[in-house]
């Protein structure tokens, strides 16, 4: 998609349907079956995390739109007009990077009790996403185990 208004490089636009409040990934899911078998042009489909209650289809055309999710359990309808990318951008999160820690790395603890204060690490447990450091900023050993996401790393 482009960012100028709605319409994106394939001449695209976004529509909003709106589906029953908790089912949004199992009627995208449908969506993209169905439209994959039937061939439609409907070039992607969006769950915004920020917009229960709601999916959003890129299609050339309302048709497109109708003929995705007509009798699809849980649609409610298509709200009328189109959207604009503007519209949806706010809503868009972007993935965190996935955290690899070593032991031995230097790293910084953004969230929590220990914010700010620079740790290193011992251990790193990928399954849990944890990580058991030693704070580096007390003037006594202390050893902490704690969320891989509370942690950038400083420096290897």
């Amino acid at each position: 998609m482009s960012d100028s208004g709605s319409a994106g490089a394939r001449g695209t636009q976004l529509f909003a349907v709106k589906v029953v409040s908790g089912q949004e990934n199992n009627v995208a899911r449908l969506i993209a079956t169905r439209v994959q078998l039937r061939g439609l042009n409907v070039y992607s489909v969006l769950v915004l995390p920020r917009a229960r209650g709601y999916v959003v289809l890129e299609a050339d055309g309302i048709e497109s739109v109708n003929d995705a999710i007509s009798g699809i359990k849980n649609v409610k309808s298509v709200v009328p007009g189109m959207l604009r990318i503007d519209d949806v951008k706010p809503m868009l999160t972007m993935r965190k990077e996935e955290v690899k820690l070593d032991a031995g790395d230097l790293v910084e603890v953004i969230s929590g009790p220990f914010k700010g204060m620079k740790a290193r690490v011992v251990r790193f447990e990928e399954g849990k996403k944890e990580a058991t450091v030693n704070l580096v900023d007390v003037p006594y050993q202390l050893q902490v185990t704690v969320d891989a996401n509370y942690l950038r790393k400083v420096q290897q």
